[in-house]
C-alpha cells in the first residue's frame, strides 16, 4: 500500500524534461564498481530519468554527476527500449545515505 501512495506521488512531481550527458557510479551486487556514460532525460526535485546500455539492478545505490550538479540516488525501476535502458532514481541524502 505504501508503495503504491510512492508511486501516486512521483506521478504527479513535476518533471523538468531535458537530455543531458552525466556519468553514473554503482557497485553491482558482486561489489564490482561500474562507471558508464548515460543521458539524463528528466529531473525533478526527488529524482531523475535516465538512460544508459546496461540495466542497473532495482534497489542499488547510484552517483550521478554532470556539470549542474552530484547526487545519490537509488534505483527504483529499470526496463528496457530497444538496445538501452531506462531507469528511475530516486534521490536520496547527499552523503549517500
Amino acid at each position: 500500500m505504501g508503495e503504491n501512495r510512492n508511486s501516486q506521488q512521483r506521478a504527479t512531481e513535476p518533471r523538468r524534461a531535458l537530455i543531458a550527458r552525466a556519468e553514473a557510479a554503482w557497485e553491482d551486487q558482486s561489489g564490482v564498481l561500474h562507471v558508464s556514460a548515460v543521458m539524463i532525460e528528466d529531473t525533478s526535485r526527488g529524482g531523475a530519468g535516465i538512460k544508459l546500455k546496461q540495466a542497473i539492478d532495482v534497489g542499488t545505490k547510484v552517483k550521478i554527476k554532470w556539470p549542474k550538479e552530484e547526487f545519490f540516488g537509488i534505483v527504483r525501476h529499470c526496463r528496457r527500449l530497444g538496445y538501452d535502458y531506462i531507469i528511475g532514481v530516486q534521490r536520496i541524502g547527499i552523503d549517500g545515505k
